[in-house]
């Protein structure tokens, strides 16, 4: 299964979406109507790249990830809302 399709998959019962995928410069995370309280982005490797305790701007339940200094590889997305559910998703950054 490539990470499209298991972002398809873990994603539409989720409400959480990642655009474009595979992202250059930037990526964006729709959330929905999920009440979300933190989210992180791992590396590969699963080192933390950055950290986000909200309130953070999801405005309009969308949230603009600069990607522009990340290296070219995968990512993972991981949100937690104010129950303590965790929700994961990947993408990818190709630079050009």
């Amino acid at each position: 299964i490539n990470c499209r399709e298991a972002n398809a998959f873990n994603n539409i019962e989720q409400g959480i979406s990642l655009y474009p995928n595979p992202a250059d410069n930037r990526v964006t995370i729709e959330i929905g109507k999920l009440d979300i309280s933190t989210f992180k982005v791992l590396n590969s490797t699963g080192q933390i790249m950055q950290l986000e305790i909200l309130p953070v701007d999801f405005e309009n339940g969308t949230y603009e990830l600069n990607t522009a200094e990340m290296k070219s590889g995968f990512y993972i997305i991981q949100c937690n809302d104010q129950n303590g559910k965790t929700i994961v998703s990947k993408f990818k950054v190709i630079h050009e």
